[in-house]
């Protein structure tokens, strides 16, 4: 039989994508079934080509999402590490508000037992203080805020004893010279309280404190308490960071107080030639001019052959400075061998600023309590009222003399009651007789003089 060939199978129409706002899909390649294929082609509808979507609803476009999202660990980690953080500061904020109610409420109790014993007039014997207590009552005395009560604060600190096993001394040192507090408190505190708790042990770390510090206030004062602290002891041990500070210091007020706490140390020294050497060797060294006078006139104090020699160059110097603190070293001058020198650059000079400042030092000179034969010391006052060239001057002389209840004094007067001025003749005559009345309701000056000698020893 004849075998019919077989009919060709036709392309299915491709499907047309739905219509959509984009750009066309493009239509997919077409079925095409092999040839010589017994059966007919599939009648089941034909699929969507690769590449095409099928048409939806516009709220089945977006795909579903859980609801519940995982935070990052590094979030975690620094939100936890900042809850941590406020939990910390909020501890520390209370313990510190707690310990400041108790430190508050410990002050407290202090100053009722200070203000009894203040009130019995027995504060000054001491009032005993544990070191907790003592430091409460240092910051409520350094605190910043208006303080009614600061007087008896530091009133109770002057006076404080140990409570237990502490250095009192090292304790209140130890805050007074690192608190941050206004200068004008720390000034007033060391004044108050260090000038009277004198101790040896005191003068070493008050000298250092004036040594670092930028507030000449503070320093001065604290250079002052050093030397009450030193005062009694020998002066050897301590002098050498007396002249530091003088040469190290920029500070004119700070030099002038360690000028004058050493001449202080050296006048109760009775072997006054041992500091000859060192004065002497930073005299020659000092680089500043300031330093350099300061130690011309403690050599002054000092006294001595080599004294004598470098002072008296000074005073035949054209510079005035270094005249002035030669003229400074006469007036202060450990005893009376140079006071002819001073007289006679008195009588000289043409300098009258130069001779005022002499005429002053020579009055202070004479002024001066010290242990003098009375025949000599009413030569000395003759001497110097023999250059008295003004009535300010003649006036002062009188003066002086007026005051006092010794025969010397008479020969001084009267070598007034012969000037030229009435006025002055009349002043002395009338300071003659105060004298003369005096001594003899004293019935003499021998007892007075004994009794100037007892003061001496003082």
């Amino acid at each position: 039989p004849t075998v019919q060939p077989a009919t060709p199978v036709q392309p299915a129409a491709p499907v047309q994508p739905a219509a959509k706002p984009a750009a066309a899909i493009p239509a997919a390649t077409p079925q095409i079934s092999i040839a010589g294929a017994a059966r007919p082609a599939a009648t089941t509808a034909p699929q969507a080509p690769t590449g095409t979507l099928p048409q939806t609803n516009p709220e089945d476009e977006l795909p579903m999402v859980s609801a519940k999202k995982t935070m990052p660990t590094g979030a975690k980690i620094a939100i936890a590490a900042m809850l941590a953080l406020v939990i910390a500061v909020a501890v520390v904020v209370m313990l510190s508000l707690n310990k400041s109610r108790s430190e508050i409420s410990m002050v407290n109790e202090v100053m009722k037992r200070a203000e009894v014993k203040e009130k019995d007039g027995t504060l000054s014997e001491g009032i005993e203080l544990t070191e907790e207590q003592l430091k409460g009552t240092l910051s409520r005395a350094t605190s910043t805020e208006k303080i009614e009560k600061r007087p008896i604060l530091l009133k109770t600190i002057t006076y404080t004893k140990p409570k237990g096993e502490y250095d009192v001394n090292k304790v209140i040192l130890d805050h007074i010279t690192t608190v941050e507090c206004p200068k004008s408190i720390r000034s007033e505190f060391i004044k108050v309280v260090m000038s009277r708790r004198r101790s040896l042990a005191n003068v070493a770390p008050l000298l250092e404190f004036a040594r670092t510090t930028d507030e000449d206030s503070s320093a001065t004062e604290a250079i002052n308490a050093a030397r009450r602290s030193a005062e009694g002891h020998p002066a050897d041990e301590f002098i050498q960071d007396f002249l530091m500070l003088i040469n190290d210091t920029d500070s004119p007020s700070i030099r002038a107080a360690a000028e004058r706490a050493a001449a202080t140390l050296i006048a109760e020294s009775k072997n006054k030639a041992d500091f000859a050497t060192p004065i002497y060797g930073s005299y020659k060294t000092a680089i500043d001019d300031g330093a350099k006078y300061a130690m011309l006139r403690l050599l002054g104090s000092v006294g001595g052959d080599k004294a004598a020699e470098v002072v008296t160059e000074a005073l035949k110097s054209d510079k005035r400075p270094l005249q002035a603190a030669a003229i400074a070293a006469l007036g202060n001058w450990s005893d009376d061998s140079l006071f002819e020198n001073l007289i006679e650059f008195i009588e000289e000079t043409e300098d009258e600023t130069m001779r005022k400042k002499a005429y002053t030092a020579a009055y202070n000179f004479l002024s001066l309590n010290r242990k003098r034969d009375p025949d000599d010391l009413g030569d000395l006052w003759k001497s110097f009222a023999a250059t008295a060239k003004t009535r300010n001057e003649k006036r002062q002389i009188i003066s002086g003399m007026s005051k006092q209840k010794h025969e010397w004094a008479i020969p001084v007067l009267e070598y007034f009651t012969e000037d030229d001025d009435d006025l002055i003749v009349d002043k002395a005559e009338q300071a003659k007789e105060l004298v003369e009345k005096r001594i003899s309701e004293l019935g003499g000056d021998e007892d007075d003089e004994d009794e100037d000698e007892d003061k001496d020893d003082e």
